[in-house]
């Protein structure tokens, strides 16, 4: 297993229920970064004394809003992917020690407690959902992924638990065939890309005689899946006038990253991270020139359930070699 003196970190585990304490978590990731946390509001009590100053106020309310952001890695993500799609489906490769796990949209939220280890002491967050996940990638570096939570409240500053971080798997774009961004099913150079899904959840959800915590958040609006790529618009190549007439004509197409990694266990099945909408829309507007060299194409997107095939608007599959989520 990888290395537990990390001064920073963040762990999970699966709760029952919006007003339960919080659970013993189960997983951890490493941080790149965190940001947000605890959100309290009072509102003052203004009158007409004498006294220049306000002399009291009333709590209104509070709420965990925050984000961790990650280096995305072949294995160890599972419980958070899970929780942010909804739904996971896993099973063995054949007879070999890999196991592929198909992330898919569900409607029902998924609750889990969060630990944020701030150096010497943990933030320990009960009552939690993930209201965005948000995948992205470049030529150079390693995928990223960011979790964005809604909470309840935070229990008073304690000493960290114990963690085990998961061995170090990176996905990284190799230079190779196994690497690839398609767009209208063939495969692009893409500079840069991300896919982002947001459940609009109810944040302000306070009641008489709760203490003053949000009750359980609700989906007000539709899921929503956006994305983008950016490439080099050589408008010489066909590939790059197809995409700019399927933005033309408000065409759908599709969306893939793959990225594979090593062997596993010498059996012919690799590490693979493959992110897919089958059904998306281009939007955006058409490139600017800023000057000499070449033009970049930025086509932003956005992604829509597949009523013929009755697929997700995206859908995520890992292959690794971890058993169950």
């Amino acid at each position: 297993m990888g290395d537990s003196t990390l001064s920073s970190w963040i762990g999970i585990a699966a709760q029952p229920s919006w007003t339960a304490a919080a659970v013993a978590r189960t997983k951890y990731l490493a941080l790149l970064s965190a940001a947000g946390g605890l959100e309290q509001e009072v509102k003052s009590r203004e009158d007409l004394t004498t006294n220049p100053s306000e002399r009291g106020f009333t709590k209104q309310g509070k709420k965990m809003v925050f984000s961790s952001n990650h280096l995305m890695d072949f294995e160890g993500h599972e419980l958070w992917l899970k929780h942010a799609f909804g739904a996971v489906s896993s099973n063995k490769v054949g007879a070999s020690l890999a196991y592929k796990h198909d992330f898919t949209l569900a409607t029902a939220k998924l609750m889990e407690t969060i630990e944020l280890c701030l150096d010497s002491k943990s933030s320990v967050r009960p009552a939690n959902m993930i209201t965005a996940v948000e995948f992205s990638g470049n030529l150079f570096d390693q995928v990223n992924v960011s979790y964005e939570y809604l909470g309840r409240d935070e229990d008073p500053l304690a000493a960290p638990g114990s963690p085990t971080f998961p061995d170090d798997d990176p996905i990284v774009p190799v230079i190779s065939a196994s690497t690839l961004i398609k767009l209208t099913s063939n495969a692009h150079e893409v500079q840069t890309w991300k896919l982002r899904i947001e459940d609009p959840m109810r944040d302000d959800g306070f009641y008489i005689g709760n203490a003053r915590t949000i009750k359980k958040p609700v989906r007000v609006a539709k899921r929503l899946v956006t994305g983008e790529v950016t490439l080099e618009a050589d408008f010489s190549d066909a590939d790059i006038l197809a995409l700019y007439a399927a933005y033309q004509g408000l065409t759908e197409t599709t969306f893939q990253a793959i990225y594979v990694g090593n062997e596993i266990a010498s059996e012919g099945f690799y590490d693979t991270f493959d992110l897919n909408c089958t059904r998306i829309v281009f939007t955006g507007k058409t490139p600017e020139i800023p000057g000499p060299g070449p033009v970049e194409l930025t086509l932003p997107f956005k992604a829509f359930y597949d009523v013929s095939g009755s697929k997700d608007a995206a859908t995520l599959s890992l292959t690794n070699e971890v058993v169950s989520v």
